[in-house]
């Protein structure tokens, strides 16, 4: 990371998250901390995003009672994203794995997770990935105990274990086999998907395949892609590798006249297409592109 960030910035210790939200977001990272001034957004989707949707997100958060039932919602995604329905059946034996000092450490860690987690302004499940080994190694040890569980001389946690077992390897041939089978996952809006244990299945399909059509294509391309009124924040489709300049391919939002005519004289050697991302299905097309300035004029 550090040898990428050298790179990209010139510095190993230059994030690219960082200087993304230094240059665009308004919400801050902790509870404490206010918003920042909304800088002047050259695209209507940005805004959107940085100050509709975060933003309008931090402005609920400035009491207290709001901010532990955000707390609570926060581990309940957590829940639903790690342990879904079919793992939850383990955690009744949590109290015993929480004195269960072969996983004290991990405990810890997630304890201390928690915390950070608790006054952190935003939480979306993936965030947590880099624990995940700790809370299935607990869930594992949670497993070990409800097996041996018999009240009352019956078996009763062995069943569990069996049936949670069961249930994890249908959902997962489930799954696989969901398109075969027409059931449809719930696809729009991302928003809506993203905190739960499946994904779309198509999610980032359709510009990779645009991308490949025009990477197979002899000299440069630049796509301009137009978004509708109703596009949502959350699927976007202009981004970029480090070394623009140089990429066989090149995305870029559609602005106004001036702003659109001055990036098609920058790049004067490439082709130039236009994708429209919200048409069903996304379509492609060679750009018509705005009437030519003058020289003085540019």
């Amino acid at each position: 990371m550090g040898y990428y960030d050298y790179r990209a910035f010139g510095s190993p210790l230059t994030l690219p998250y960082t200087v993304d939200r230094a240059t665009y977001a308004i919400a801050p990272y902790y509870v404490w901390q206010s918003k920042r001034p909304a800088p002047v957004y050259r695209h209507e989707t940005l805004r959107e995003f940085y100050c509709d949707f975060e933003g309008g997100g931090t402005a609920r958060k400035q009491t207290f009672s709001l901010l532990v039932s955000e707390d609570f919602a926060k581990v309940w995604r957590a829940l639903v994203f790690f342990a879904g329905a079919a793992l939850l059946a383990p955690l009744i034996m949590l109290r015993r794995v929480l004195l269960d000092r072969r996983v004290r450490f991990l405990v810890l860690c997630v304890l201390i997770l928690m915390a950070g987690v608790a006054i952190e302004i935003f939480m979306i499940a993936h965030y947590l990935a880099p624990f995940t080994a700790a809370f299935y190694a607990i869930g594992l040890q949670a497993m070990r105990h409800l097996r041996l569980w018999k009240p009352e001389g019956r078996p009763m946690g062995l069943t569990w274990v069996r049936l949670t077992v069961t249930i994890c390897i249908a959902m997962a041939g489930l799954r696989l086999f969901a398109n075969p089978l027409h059931i449809a996952p719930r696809k729009w809006p991302p928003g809506e998907w993203v905190s739960e244990w499946y994904g779309p299945g198509y999610f980032g399909v359709e510009r990779a395949k645009i991308e490949a059509q025009l990477e197979g294509l002899p000299g440069k391309q630049l796509v301009i892609v137009r978004y509708s009124s109703y596009h949502y924040p959350f699927e976007e489709w202009v981004y970029n590798a480090a070394d623009i300049d140089n990429s066989k391919v090149i995305w870029a939002r559609e602005m106004d006249v001036a702003h659109d005519q001055e990036l098609l004289n920058y790049y004067a050697d490439r082709k130039v297409w236009l994708v429209q991302p919200d048409s069903l299905p996304p379509t492609i097309s060679p750009y018509q592109g705005p009437a030519q300035l003058s020289a003085g004029s540019h």
